[in-house]
Protein backbone atom coordinates (compact mmCIF):
# COMPACT_ATOMS: atom_id res chain seq x y z
CA UNK A 1 0.00 0.00 0.00
CA UNK A 2 0.98 3.55 -0.73
CA UNK A 3 2.67 5.62 2.25
CA UNK A 4 3.24 2.33 4.10
CA UNK A 5 6.64 -0.14 4.08
CA UNK A 6 7.02 -3.01 4.24
CA UNK A 7 8.75 -4.96 7.05
CA UNK A 8 12.02 -5.92 4.00
CA UNK A 9 11.95 -2.42 3.16
CA UNK A 10 12.34 -1.11 6.72
CA UNK A 11 14.90 -3.87 7.56
CA UNK A 12 16.65 -2.47 4.28
CA UNK A 13 16.79 1.28 5.29
CA UNK A 14 17.61 0.41 9.17
CA UNK A 15 21.03 -1.72 7.71
CA UNK A 16 22.10 1.49 5.17
CA UNK A 17 21.79 3.57 8.27
CA UNK A 18 24.00 1.42 10.34
CA UNK A 19 26.52 0.45 7.75
CA UNK A 20 27.64 4.25 7.97
CA UNK A 21 28.56 3.47 11.21
CA UNK A 22 30.27 0.38 10.36
CA UNK A 23 33.56 -0.77 8.46
CA UNK A 24 33.36 -2.12 5.24
CA UNK A 25 35.67 -4.74 4.39
CA UNK A 26 37.43 -4.01 0.73
CA UNK A 27 37.88 -7.79 -0.22
CA UNK A 28 35.23 -9.69 2.03
CA UNK A 29 35.13 -13.48 2.25
CA UNK A 30 31.51 -13.28 2.09
CA UNK A 31 27.99 -11.26 1.97
CA UNK A 32 28.02 -11.91 5.62
CA UNK A 33 31.16 -10.60 6.85
CA UNK A 34 31.32 -7.37 4.76
CA UNK A 35 31.83 -5.31 8.27
CA UNK A 36 33.97 -4.94 10.82
CA UNK A 37 32.12 -6.23 13.72
CA UNK A 38 31.75 -3.72 16.90
CA UNK A 39 30.54 -6.48 18.91
CA UNK A 40 31.97 -10.07 20.25
CA UNK A 41 28.25 -11.36 20.60
CA UNK A 42 26.73 -11.92 16.42
CA UNK A 43 29.85 -14.45 16.20
CA UNK A 44 29.12 -16.16 19.80
CA UNK A 45 25.48 -16.30 18.96
CA UNK A 46 26.23 -18.07 15.42
CA UNK A 47 28.51 -20.44 17.40
CA UNK A 48 25.69 -20.72 19.88
CA UNK A 49 23.28 -21.89 17.16
CA UNK A 50 25.28 -24.24 15.60
CA UNK A 51 26.48 -25.93 18.59
CA UNK A 52 22.37 -26.15 20.03
CA UNK A 53 21.93 -29.01 17.11
CA UNK A 54 24.12 -31.22 18.60
CA UNK A 55 23.90 -30.07 22.57
CA UNK A 56 21.12 -28.73 24.53
CA UNK A 57 23.62 -26.84 26.43
CA UNK A 58 25.84 -24.01 25.56
CA UNK A 59 28.72 -22.24 27.58
CA UNK A 60 31.16 -20.17 25.42
CA UNK A 61 33.45 -17.22 25.58
CA UNK A 62 35.32 -14.98 23.51
CA UNK A 63 37.82 -12.72 23.82
CA UNK A 64 38.64 -10.39 20.50
CA UNK A 65 38.48 -6.80 19.10
CA UNK A 66 35.86 -4.80 17.54
CA UNK A 67 36.71 -2.04 15.54
CA UNK A 68 34.97 1.56 15.69
CA UNK A 69 35.87 4.24 12.99
CA UNK A 70 37.82 7.39 14.02
CA UNK A 71 36.18 10.42 12.50
CA UNK A 72 39.14 11.34 9.53
CA UNK A 73 41.61 8.60 10.53
CA UNK A 74 42.11 5.82 7.85
CA UNK A 75 42.19 3.29 10.73
CA UNK A 76 40.00 2.17 13.26
CA UNK A 77 40.40 1.95 17.15
CA UNK A 78 40.44 -1.47 18.37
CA UNK A 79 39.48 -2.36 21.96
CA UNK A 80 39.25 -5.88 22.84
CA UNK A 81 36.36 -6.88 24.44
CA UNK A 82 35.18 -10.10 26.99
CA UNK A 83 31.87 -11.90 26.19
CA UNK A 84 29.95 -14.62 27.00
CA UNK A 85 26.81 -16.49 26.09
CA UNK A 86 25.24 -19.29 28.33
CA UNK A 87 21.84 -21.18 27.19
CA UNK A 88 20.02 -24.35 28.35
CA UNK A 89 20.44 -26.30 31.36
CA UNK A 90 22.96 -25.80 34.29
CA UNK A 91 24.24 -28.94 34.84
CA UNK A 92 24.63 -31.80 32.16
CA UNK A 93 22.98 -34.69 32.01
CA UNK A 94 24.09 -37.40 33.96
CA UNK A 95 22.86 -40.86 35.60
CA UNK A 96 22.25 -39.04 38.77
CA UNK A 97 18.67 -38.53 40.04
CA UNK A 98 17.26 -35.27 41.53
CA UNK A 99 19.85 -32.95 39.00
CA UNK A 100 19.24 -29.82 38.80
CA UNK A 101 18.15 -29.19 34.90
CA UNK A 102 17.01 -25.56 35.70
CA UNK A 103 17.86 -23.35 32.74
CA UNK A 104 20.68 -21.02 32.71
CA UNK A 105 18.89 -17.63 33.79
CA UNK A 106 19.79 -13.59 34.45
CA UNK A 107 21.56 -14.35 37.87
CA UNK A 108 23.57 -17.29 36.12
CA UNK A 109 25.81 -15.13 33.95
CA UNK A 110 25.10 -12.06 36.41
CA UNK A 111 27.34 -15.03 39.23
CA UNK A 112 30.02 -15.18 35.93
CA UNK A 113 30.58 -11.32 36.16
CA UNK A 114 30.61 -11.15 40.12
CA UNK A 115 33.30 -13.84 39.65
CA UNK A 116 35.06 -12.67 37.31
CA UNK A 117 35.31 -9.22 39.48
CA UNK A 118 35.86 -10.94 42.68
CA UNK A 119 39.28 -12.76 41.11
CA UNK A 120 40.03 -9.32 40.02
CA UNK A 121 39.85 -7.48 43.04
CA UNK A 122 37.13 -5.09 41.54
CA UNK A 123 34.32 -3.47 43.14
CA UNK A 124 31.39 -3.88 40.61
CA UNK A 125 27.92 -2.56 40.96
CA UNK A 126 24.88 -3.44 38.75
CA UNK A 127 22.25 -0.90 37.68
CA UNK A 128 19.08 -1.65 35.41
CA UNK A 129 19.47 -0.28 31.87
CA UNK A 130 18.47 -1.23 28.20
CA UNK A 131 20.55 -2.34 25.49
CA UNK A 132 19.36 -2.76 21.79
CA UNK A 133 20.10 -6.71 21.98
CA UNK A 134 18.72 -7.77 25.94
CA UNK A 135 15.23 -8.24 26.74
CA UNK A 136 13.79 -4.88 28.65
CA UNK A 137 13.70 -5.45 31.87
CA UNK A 138 16.01 -8.25 32.29
CA UNK A 139 19.40 -6.10 31.17
CA UNK A 140 22.12 -4.46 33.47
CA UNK A 141 24.94 -2.45 33.41
CA UNK A 142 28.03 -3.22 34.84
CA UNK A 143 29.88 -0.28 36.58
CA UNK A 144 33.38 0.04 38.28
CA UNK A 145 34.20 3.56 39.93
CA UNK A 146 31.37 5.30 38.27
CA UNK A 147 32.19 4.07 34.74
CA UNK A 148 30.10 1.63 32.49
CA UNK A 149 32.40 -1.16 31.09
CA UNK A 150 29.57 -3.50 29.94
CA UNK A 151 26.41 -5.47 30.16
CA UNK A 152 24.62 -8.38 30.65
CA UNK A 153 21.11 -10.09 30.45
CA UNK A 154 18.83 -11.98 28.66
CA UNK A 155 18.64 -11.59 24.74
CA UNK A 156 15.85 -10.28 23.46
CA UNK A 157 13.15 -12.70 21.72
CA UNK A 158 13.60 -11.00 18.16
CA UNK A 159 17.34 -11.33 18.55
CA UNK A 160 16.51 -15.46 19.01
CA UNK A 161 14.64 -15.26 16.33
CA UNK A 162 17.17 -13.64 13.91
CA UNK A 163 19.88 -15.96 14.84
CA UNK A 164 17.51 -19.27 14.59
CA UNK A 165 17.97 -20.00 18.57
CA UNK A 166 15.71 -22.44 20.23
CA UNK A 167 12.53 -20.77 22.44
CA UNK A 168 14.77 -20.67 25.94
CA UNK A 169 16.44 -18.02 27.64
CA UNK A 170 19.85 -16.71 26.39
CA UNK A 171 22.11 -15.04 28.57
CA UNK A 172 24.82 -12.77 27.20
CA UNK A 173 27.45 -10.35 28.73
CA UNK A 174 30.27 -8.17 27.39
CA UNK A 175 33.04 -6.28 28.99
CA UNK A 176 35.76 -3.87 27.63
CA UNK A 177 38.40 -6.18 28.59
CA UNK A 178 41.10 -3.34 28.34
CA UNK A 179 39.19 -1.22 31.20
CA UNK A 180 38.91 -4.18 33.32
CA UNK A 181 42.39 -5.28 32.87
CA UNK A 182 43.88 -0.93 33.88
CA UNK A 183 41.32 -1.15 36.62
CA UNK A 184 43.02 -4.47 38.18
CA UNK A 185 46.69 -3.18 37.47
CA UNK A 186 45.81 -0.43 40.39
CA UNK A 187 46.76 -0.54 43.43
CA UNK A 188 44.61 -1.65 46.41
CA UNK A 189 44.44 -2.49 49.66
CA UNK A 190 43.27 -5.36 52.00
CA UNK A 191 41.78 -5.81 55.48
CA UNK A 192 43.79 -7.59 58.37
CA UNK A 193 41.78 -10.22 59.68
CA UNK A 194 40.09 -9.53 63.10
CA UNK A 195 40.20 -12.00 65.99
CA UNK A 196 36.86 -10.17 67.35
CA UNK A 197 33.76 -11.94 66.86
CA UNK A 198 31.68 -10.50 64.25
CA UNK A 199 27.58 -9.10 64.97
CA UNK A 200 25.22 -9.99 62.52
CA UNK A 201 21.83 -7.72 62.82
CA UNK A 202 19.06 -7.89 59.97
CA UNK A 203 17.62 -4.74 58.58
CA UNK A 204 14.38 -4.31 56.57
CA UNK A 205 13.55 -1.27 55.29
CA UNK A 206 10.65 0.39 52.90
CA UNK A 207 11.80 2.41 50.08
CA UNK A 208 10.63 3.56 46.39
CA UNK A 209 9.49 -0.14 44.21
CA UNK A 210 12.27 1.85 41.56
CA UNK A 211 15.30 2.35 43.92
CA UNK A 212 18.09 -0.15 43.40
CA UNK A 213 18.77 -2.48 46.12
CA UNK A 214 22.77 -2.40 45.12
CA UNK A 215 22.29 1.46 46.06
CA UNK A 216 21.15 0.51 49.55
CA UNK A 217 23.83 -2.00 50.01
CA UNK A 218 26.29 0.84 49.14
CA UNK A 219 25.37 3.66 51.36
CA UNK A 220 24.87 1.18 54.23
CA UNK A 221 28.45 -0.18 53.76
CA UNK A 222 29.70 3.51 53.45
CA UNK A 223 27.59 4.66 56.24
CA UNK A 224 28.69 1.84 58.37
CA UNK A 225 32.25 2.82 57.79
CA UNK A 226 35.27 0.26 58.45
CA UNK A 227 32.83 -1.34 61.03
CA UNK A 228 30.02 -2.93 58.42
CA UNK A 229 32.18 -5.49 56.95
CA UNK A 230 28.87 -6.62 54.65
CA UNK A 231 25.63 -6.07 53.63
CA UNK A 232 23.79 -9.15 51.90
CA UNK A 233 20.10 -8.99 50.21
CA UNK A 234 18.29 -11.44 51.47
CA UNK A 235 14.54 -10.77 50.83
CA UNK A 236 12.60 -8.43 48.35
CA UNK A 237 8.97 -8.05 49.32
CA UNK A 238 6.16 -6.15 47.63
CA UNK A 239 2.46 -6.12 49.01
CA UNK A 240 -0.54 -4.00 49.84
CA UNK A 241 0.52 -3.39 52.81
CA UNK A 242 3.54 -1.34 52.16
CA UNK A 243 1.68 1.19 49.60
CA UNK A 244 1.49 1.94 46.18
CA UNK A 245 4.81 1.90 44.55
CA UNK A 246 6.54 0.74 47.71
CA UNK A 247 8.48 -2.51 48.16
CA UNK A 248 10.86 -3.44 51.23
CA UNK A 249 14.62 -5.03 51.25
CA UNK A 250 15.92 -6.96 54.14
CA UNK A 251 19.17 -6.99 54.28
CA UNK A 252 21.25 -9.34 56.55
CA UNK A 253 24.18 -7.08 57.95
CA UNK A 254 27.74 -8.11 59.74
CA UNK A 255 29.89 -5.38 61.98
CA UNK A 256 33.32 -6.31 63.08
CA UNK A 257 36.25 -4.07 64.75
CA UNK A 258 39.75 -4.57 64.45
CA UNK A 259 40.97 -3.89 67.67
CA UNK A 260 37.63 -4.72 70.23
CA UNK A 261 34.51 -6.23 70.70
CA UNK A 262 31.54 -4.12 69.51
CA UNK A 263 28.75 -3.78 72.33
CA UNK A 264 25.08 -3.69 71.71
CA UNK A 265 25.35 0.39 72.43
CA UNK A 266 27.30 0.73 69.62
CA UNK A 267 25.95 -1.55 67.18
CA UNK A 268 22.85 0.72 67.68
CA UNK A 269 24.04 3.75 66.83
CA UNK A 270 25.16 2.24 63.55
CA UNK A 271 21.84 1.05 62.95
CA UNK A 272 20.31 4.76 63.58
CA UNK A 273 23.21 6.43 61.78
CA UNK A 274 22.38 3.89 58.65
CA UNK A 275 18.94 4.06 58.83
CA UNK A 276 18.82 8.36 59.42
CA UNK A 277 21.05 8.85 55.54
CA UNK A 278 18.30 6.12 54.18
CA UNK A 279 15.54 8.17 55.13
CA UNK A 280 17.60 11.30 53.94
CA UNK A 281 19.10 10.44 50.46
CA UNK A 282 15.75 7.55 49.63
CA UNK A 283 12.54 8.63 51.55
CA UNK A 284 13.53 4.98 53.75
CA UNK A 285 11.74 4.00 56.35
CA UNK A 286 12.13 0.51 58.79
CA UNK A 287 10.05 -1.99 58.07
CA UNK A 288 7.14 -3.00 61.38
Amino acid sequence: MAGKWSRAQLALIVLLLLCQFYLRVRNPLSSERAYLRQSLLPSLLSTTQANLRFTERVCIFEIGSIYLPIEHEVLPKEPRRLAVVMTGPREERSWLKGQDRTVHGFYDVKGVVEALLRELRLQGEFVAGDYPALHPGRCAQIIIDGETVGFLGELHPSVCEAFDLPSQPVLAMEVDLDVLLEKWGAPHSTVPISVHPPVYEDLAIVVDADTPAATVQRLIIETGGPLARSAILFDVYRGEQLGAGKKSLAYSLTFQAPDKTLDSAHIAKLRERIVQRLAQEHGAALRS
